[in-house]
């Protein structure tokens, strides 16, 4: 009962911690696009490609992403095997499924990074200039 108990709890609380993580990576690309978008308009001027410019942006995202889901991931390996050995009968977790969470969860990064920026990116960069 108390496992069950603290698998719905964790259950629960990871589904909230992904929303606000999610909500918090919208505001990030929203904030990073709109203090870029004189920079993404000048590469666009200069000739630069709307995937050029999904790129950038994406790329600079991951800077910061991969590193935080490598930490994360290994922590939840990690706590995941402490929690595992209370029980008697336990398989230790599989380093791959953590592995393909990450790569999941980074894709997902880009998506939403590619999905928010494109806008910016397809504009007209007369507009972002004039705005200045």
């Amino acid at each position: 009962s108390e496992v069950y108990r603290f698998r719905n709890t964790v259950w629960i609380t990871s589904l909230c911690i992904f929303f606000i993580v999610l909500m918090g990576l919208v505001g990030y690309v929203n904030d990073e696009t709109q203090r870029r978008s004189k920079e993404i308009a000048i590469r666009k001027v200069n000739g630069a490609e709307a995937p050029s410019v999904l790129r950038l942006l994406s790329v600079d995202i991951l800077k910061v992403a991969v590193g935080a889901v490598v930490i994360g991931t290994g922590g939840a390996w990690y706590v995941s095997g402490v929690w595992l050995e209370q029980f008697a009968d336990s398989v230790s977790p599989s380093p791959v499924w953590f592995l393909l969470l990450a790569l999941l969860l980074l894709a997902l990064i880009v998506l939403l990074v590619v999905l928010k920026a494109w806008r910016i990116a397809n504009e007209n960069p007369v507009l972002s200039i004039k705005s200045e």
